[in-house]
C-alpha cells in the first residue's frame, strides 16, 4: 500500500487508520513531501515499513524501498512463527522475567525470577505480584504494571522490593486484536548495589551543585542578606530540615544570626508579631548551640529533651525533635555556626558530612561578598567626596598653558601647590608609543576646535612628577572668548576601576575554570556510573580522561590494580609493544607508579630522563613527564592512575586537584566493581570447601546435558558420600568435621582433571561431573578418589592418633533413556546407595537392572 502524498493530512490519516484496523498485516510504505511533513506521519503511525521524503523520490529508490518493505515484511512473519522459541529464551534468561494479567496476577514466571524469590514457579502463579514484592496490599504509586496498563505503553521504574533490594523493572503491554491490553510482560533485574553507588553519587553531586549556587549568589547577589539566606537554604534542603539558623560571632562574643529560615520564631515572643521575621542579636551562648560553639565540633542530637545540655525553646516556639550543628571555623577558630533542627528522620553522620562539605563554601562566599560590599562601599564614599569637593580641576587657555587646578589636580600628579600654573597642559597628557608628541584630542581643544562646543571625554594616560602613568579619565568643555579660547578639564584617576576590571575578569576566568571542573567531573561520573565490568570501567574511563583538551595531558596513561606485592597493568592506552612488556606486573616500590603505589602520595614528575626515581626503561623511550595518582579507598591503596604530560610542561595545580578527584571516584567505582564480581562469585561457590555450589553445578549439568544431545559424547556424574561422618563429628568436633570436608575437596581435586567439576551437594556429599566420559573412564576416576581417600589419614588434635575415613561412590553416564540431568543425578544416588548397602567404601555403577 502507498499513500498518496497528494492528499490532506486528515486523508493521511484515515488512510492509516484502516490499514490499522485491518485484521491482516499489511507492508505499506509513506511517501511524505517535506521533512516535517515526513515526521509528522511518522508520529501518526510506527508501523510503516518506509517513510519517503518525496523530494528526493526516484523510480529506483521506490522500487528498493518496495523490496526493503517486503523483507522486513517477511521477517515480521518469520518473526511471529519463533514465538515457542523465544519461550525457550524466556525460560532460560538470567532476567527476572514474568507475565501479568491486568489484576496483577502472575501467568508466567521464568525460573530466574522463581530462584530469586526462593520459590517454585508454580507456586507463584496466580499470586499478586505486589504481595510478592513488597507484601504490600495494593500496587506501589511507581508501579509499571499500573502505568502500562492505563497509557498502553512500556514503562520503566526502580522498585524497592522485600528486604530493601531494589530492582529495575520494564513493563511491556501484550494486546489482543482490539488494541487492548490483555497481560503485560515483566522484565527486571537486581540493582541494589548501583542504586547505592548512584545514590551516594547523587549526594555528592547534590553537594557541588550547592557550592556551585552558593558561589553563583556570591558573585551576583547584590546585598549580604539574600546570599546568607542562600547560604543556609542549601544545607537545610540538602539535609530535608525544618528550621535552620546561620550565626556568626560578634565582638563580645555573643551570637548574631545572620540567616534564618525558622518560622517558629514569629509564634514566640522574642519577636514583635506581623514584623518582617526579625533577625536575633547578641544572644548569650547556651545550650546545644554553646557546645557546638564552645568544642568546635559538630553536634548530632536526635533527641534533645533528654540531653543535659539542652535549654528547651521560648515560649510559643515548636518543639525541637532532633538537632544538628556544625562550627563554622576560620584560622583554626570558631567564628559561628549552622544549626539546623527537625529533619523527620533524625540527623546521622551522612548529614554531617553534606553540611561539613558546605561550610568552606559558605565561609568563602560571605568572605568574598563582604569584601566586595566593603569594594562598593568605598566607591560609593569616594563618589561623594567628589561631589563635595569635585575631582581634579585645570583650567587652561587656547596655548595650552595651565591657569588653574584645585588641591584633588595637583595631588593627582604629584606637585605641590601652584606648581601646575604657567605649564602646558599637554605635558600632564604624554603621547603613547609610536604617537607624535601631544595628544591629538587636547590639539584640537588647544588650536580652537570648532564653533559648536559640547563636552568631550575620552580615557588617556597621565604623567606624574615622578614620572608614573596612570590612566585618567578626562571630561573637557571649553568656550571661547575674544579671539581665544579657554577650556577646562575634569580628570578622574582610573587606576582602581582598572585593577576591579582586571580582578572581575580573573574572578570569571576562575568561575569559567569551575565549571570546566564540573563539566569533566560528570562526565567521568557519568561513565562510572554505567560499567559494572573492571576492565570495560577503567578503559572508559582512561579513554574519557585523556580525551580531554582542558587537563594538557598526552592521550597515554594506564592503570594498575594492586594485587599482593605487586602491580598488574589491567588498562593502558597509547602505550608500545616495548612498555607493556615491562610493564605487565612490577612490584610495588618499583619506578614512579611502584612507588606511588608504596607511599600513597601522588607522583609529578616533569621529566622522566631527568628523574632518578623512574627506574624502568626501554630502548627509544622518548622524553616525557608523569603524572602518578594512587587510587586509595580510605587509606587503602587499591592501584595507581599514571598519566603522560609533555616534557618539562608545568600542570596548574587546579589540573592536578581535578585529577585527584577523578582518581577518587574512581577508586570508589573500582572498589564497587571488585565488591559485585566477589559476591558474584561467592554466589556460585560453596564458602566452606571453595568447591562448586548448586547453582554452578546446574548451570554445567545444562551445558553438559545439551552437548550430549548434541554431538552423541556422553558424560558422567560420580556422587560420593563420606562413611559414618556423623560419628566422625560427634568423636572430633564440628571444626573438625569442617576441616575433613576441605580436605576431601582438595583430595578431589587432585584425582581429576581440569575440564571436570567437583560440587559440594550438601552436608558430607560431593558430586563431580566428568565431561566425554564414559562409565569404564569414570568408574576409574572414581575408584582413584575412593583409595586416595582411603589411603590419607587426618590429623586434626595433638595427642590423638589420626583419622581415617571412607567414601562411598556411586557413578551414572548419560544416555538417551536419561530424559533430564534430575534423572541422571537420581541413578547416580541409586547407585551411591547401593555401594553403602554393599558395605561402603567403594564404587557402584547404575544399571537398569
Amino acid at each position: 500500500v502507498l499513500i498518496n502524498p497528494d492528499l490532506p493530512d486528515s486523508d493521511t490519516a484515515e488512510t492509516l487508520d484502516k490499514i490499522e484496523a485491518s485484521s491482516n498485516m499489511v507492508p505499506f510504505l509513506v511517501i511524505a513531501d517535506d521533512d516535517e511533513h515526513l515526521k509528522a506521519i511518522d508520529a501518526i503511525r510506527h508501523q510503516a515499513q518506509e517513510v519517503l521524503p518525496r523530494n528526493r523520490l526516484s523510480t529506483s529508490l521506490l522500487e528498493y524501498s518496495l523490496l526493503a518493505a517486503m523483507e522486513r515484511f517477511s521477517m515480521m512473519v518469520s518473526l511471529k512463527q519463533s514465538a515457542q522459541w523465544w519461550n525457550n529464551v524466556f525460560e532460560h534468561s538470567s532476567d527476572l522475567i514474568s507475565v501479568h494479567d491486568p489484576h496483577y496476577r502472575f501467568l508466567k514466571v521464568n525460573r530466574a525470577l522463581a530462584r530469586y524469590l526462593d520459590a517454585e514457579p508454580e507456586e507463584l502463579i496466580g499470586r499478586l505480584c505486589y504481595e510478592v514484592f513488597q507484601c504490600a496490599g495494593e500496587p506501589p504509586g511507581n508501579c509499571p504494571h499500573t502505568r502500562t496498563l492505563e497509557a498502553g505503553v512500556s514503562h520503566t521504574a526502580d522498585i524497592t522490593i522485600t528486604g530493601g533490594h531494589t530492582i529495575l523493572a520494564t513493563t511491556c503491554p501484550v494486546f489482543n486484536g482490539n488494541r487492548r491490553v490483555t497481560s503485560t510482560i515483566h522484565m527486571a533485574r537486581d540493582i541494589t548495589s548501583r542504586v547505592t553507588a548512584d545514590r551516594e553519587l547523587t549526594r555528592h553531586i547534590a553537594i557541588l551543585d550547592g557550592m556551585s549556587t552558593i558561589f553563583r549568589l556570591a558573585l551576583t547577589a547584590v546585598g549580604e542578606e539574600k546570599l546568607a539566606s542562600t547560604c543556609l537554604e542549601v544545607p537545610q534542603s540538602l539535609t530535608g530540615s525544618n528550621f535552620g539558623l546561620l550565626g556568626e560571632l560578634n565582638e563580645q562574643g555573643r551570637l548574631d544570626t545572620i540567616a534564618l529560615t525558622d518560622t517558629g520564631w514569629d509564634a514566640c515572643r522574642m519577636g514583635e508579631r506581623g514584623q518582617t521575621m526579625l533577625m536575633l542579636t547578641n544572644m548569650e551562648l547556651r545550650g546545644l548551640w554553646k557546645r557546638v560553639i564552645t568544642t568546635g565540633r559538630p553536634v548530632i542530637i536526635n533527641n534533645p529533651a533528654e540531653d543535659p545540655d539542652s535549654v528547651g525553646v521560648p515560649e510559643g516556639h515548636p518543639r525541637i525533635d532532633c538537632f544538628l550543628g556544625v562550627p563554622l571555623i576560620r584560622d583554626d577558630t570558631t567564628v559561628g555556626l549552622v544549626a539546623l533542627a527537625n529533619k523527620e528522620s533524625g540527623y546521622d553522620e551522612e548529614d554531617r558530612e553534606t553540611v561539613e562539605h558546605l561550610v568552606p563554601a559558605i565561609m568563602e562566599a560571605l568572605a568574598r561578598k563582604r569584601v566586595e560590599l566593603r569594594m562598593r562601599h568605598s566607591e560609593e564614599r569616594y563618589r561623594l567626596l567628589t561631589e563635595m569637593a569635585p575631582d581634579g580641576i585645570i583650567s587652561f587657555d587656547n596655548d595650552g598653558l595651565i591657569y588653574y587646578t584645585n588641591s584633588s589636580a595637583e595631588k593627582l600628579f604629584g606637585y605641590g601647590p601652584g606648581e601646575l600654573i604657567g605649564k602646558n597642559c599637554l605635558n600632564l597628557m604624554p603621547p603613547e608609543e609610536g604617537q607624535t608628541p601631544g595628544n591629538e584630542f587636547l590639539n584640537v581643544l588647544v588650536r580652537g576646535g570648532d564653533e559648536r562646543h559640547e563636552v568631550l571625554s575620552q580615557e588617556m594616560t597621565g604623567l606624574r612628577k615622578d614620572g608614573s602613568r596612570f590612566p585618567v579619565d578626562l571630561s573637557v568643555s571649553y568656550w571661547r572668548h575674544g579671539d581665544g579660547f579657554s577650556a577646562t578639564c575634569i580628570m578622574r584617576d582610573l587606576s582602581q576601576r582598572k585593577n576591579l576590571e582586571e580582578r572581575l575578569r580573573a574572578e570569571k576566568d576562575k568561575a569559567e575554570s569551575a565549571s570546566s571542573d564540573l563539566s569533566i567531573l560528570y562526565t567521568v561520573a557519568d561513565t562510572i556510573n554505567r560499567e559494572f565490568n573492571l576492565k570495560s570501567l577503567l578503559d572508559q574511563v582512561l579513554a574519557t580522561i585523556t580525551s580531554m583538551d582542558l587537563l594538557d595531558i598526552e592521550s597515554k596513561g594506564g592503570v594498575f590494580i594492586c594485587e599482593g606485592e605487586q602491580l598488574k597493568l589491567v588498562s593502558h592506552i597509547g602505550s608500545t609493544d616495548a612498555f607493556i612488556d615491562l610493564h605487565q606486573d612490577i612490584k610495588i616500590g618499583d619506578c614512579l607508579c611502584g612507588l606511588a603505589a608504596q607511599t600513597g602520595e601522588t607522583i609529578l614528575s616533569r621529566n622522566c630522563h631527568d628523574d632518578p626515581r623512574h627506574t624502568i626503561s626501554y630502548a627509544g623511550m622518548p622524553p616525557h613527564g608523569h603524572l602518578i595518582i594512587p587510587l586509595k579507598s580510605g587509606a587503602m591503596v587499591m592501584g595507581v592512575l599514571y598519566l603522560y604530560i609533555p616534557a618539562d610542561v608545568r600542570l596548574e595545580e587546579r589540573q592536578i586537584d581535578l585529577l585527584v578527584t577523578i582518581s577518587d571516584q574512581l577508586a570508589v567505582a573500582i572498589e564497587r566493581v571488585l565488591l559485585f564480581e566477589e559476591t558474584k562469585a561467592l554466589s556460585l561457590h560453596d564458602p566452606l570447601t571453595g568447591l562448586a555450589n548448586r547453582n554452578l553445578m546446574n548451570l554445567e549439568l545444562k551445558k553438559a546435558f545439551a552437548w550430549d544431545r548434541r554431538t552423541g559424547n556422553s558424560f558422567s556424574l560420580i556422587l560420593m558420600d563420606l562413611d559414618h561422618f556423623k560419628n566422625y563429628n560427634d568423636s572430633f568436633g564440628h571444626s573438625a568435621g569442617d576441616q575433613l570436608l576441605k580436605d576431601i575437596a582438595s583430595l578431589i581435586l587432585e584425582e581429576i582433571r581440569e575440564v571436570d567439576l567437583a560440587v559440594r551437594f550438601g552436608g558430607e556429599e560431593f558430586l563431580v561431573i566428568l565431561p566425554d566420559t564414559g562409565k569404564q573412564e569414570a568408574a576409574e576416576a572414581a575408584e582413584r578418589i575412593r583409595r586416595k581417600i582411603a589411603g590419607t589419614s587426618f590429623f586434626y588434635s595433638d595427642g590423638e592418633p589420626p583419622a581415617r575415613i571412607t567414601v562411598s561412590l556411586g557413578i551414572a553416564t548419560s544416555s538417551s533413556d536419561a530424559k533430564d540431568t534430575d534423572e541422571l543425578i537420581r541413578r547416580a544416588d541409586n547407585a551411591l546407595y547401593r555401594a553403602k548397602d554393599r558395605g561402603r567404601n567403594r564404587v557402584e555403577v547404575w544399571t537398569d537392572s
